[in-house]
């Protein structure tokens, strides 16, 4: 059996032509070898289909609400199990900056991400976590926080705001004058929300993104943007 995958170039029609030599195949073994045999087809018909691509260009412009102190931030890209990186990092820091003027802090980080998919479960989003260091070189948190990467193509400016556990009165006092706090030991809290109905949190500041989002070979699985 040979099988030549192929693409009508007038339609977005996907084509597989079959040619099966019976010389040597008897009946009763091509009837069992059947569902084999068009199983192998799909896939193959399937893996000629391009996959759909999402490119990420931008970057993490800075924070305001945290307070006047030096930040930092750290970022993670969270992907469904259906998708890949092609070209990119998935996770990188910020440097730290200190805020001059009012209690807001740029980083202008950049951010390139080539992502490639066959669908659109699992899309990918992005976790922060903001960090502030004190003149001994000591960091706190400051806050946890999670955005879905635009779905549309164009330039987006996202805003996402964050949160940080909270602990007793003594806790609390205690980083107030020393620093330290309650932090999470799974990051697993951040994106599930059934998790974090279990924490007791309080507002942080919030975290500014710039993204341009190019979208590639969608409409082959029928999503129409």
């Amino acid at each position: 059996m040979r099988t030549v995958p192929g693409i009508d170039d007038d339609s977005d029609v996907y084509v597989v032509t079959v040619t099966v030599l019976c010389r040597t195949v008897r009946k009763k073994d091509w009837w069992f070898r059947l569902p084999t045999i068009l199983l192998m087809l799909l896939l193959e018909a399937y893996e000629s289909i391009p996959m759909a691509e999402v490119h990420v260009i931008g970057q993490i412009t800075g924070a305001s609400g945290f307070g006047r102190s030096s930040l930092f931030c750290k970022w993670t890209l969270q992907l469904g199990g259906g998708w890949r990186v092609i070209e990119g990092l998935a996770e990188g820091q910020t440097q730290a900056d200190c805020s001059e003027v009012g209690d807001t802090v740029s980083w202008c980080h950049p951010v390139d991400i080539h992502l490639a998919t066959r669908g659109i479960q699992g899309w990918p989003r992005l976790m922060v976590q903001v960090y502030r260091q004190d003149d001994l070189g000591r960091f706190d948190l400051c806050g946890y926080g999670i955005i879905h990467i635009p779905s549309r193509p164009g330039h987006h400016s996202v805003d996402c705001p964050t949160w940080r556990p909270t602990g007793t009165f003594a806790e609390e006092l205690r980083r107030s004058f020393l620093g330290g706090g309650p932090q999470l030991l799974s990051t697993e809290f951040i994106h599930s929300g059934l998790e974090r109905y279990r924490l007791r949190t309080i507002p942080s500041g919030t975290v500014r993104f710039d993204l341009g989002i190019i979208l590639r070979n969608f409409d082959k699985y029928g999503v129409m943007y």
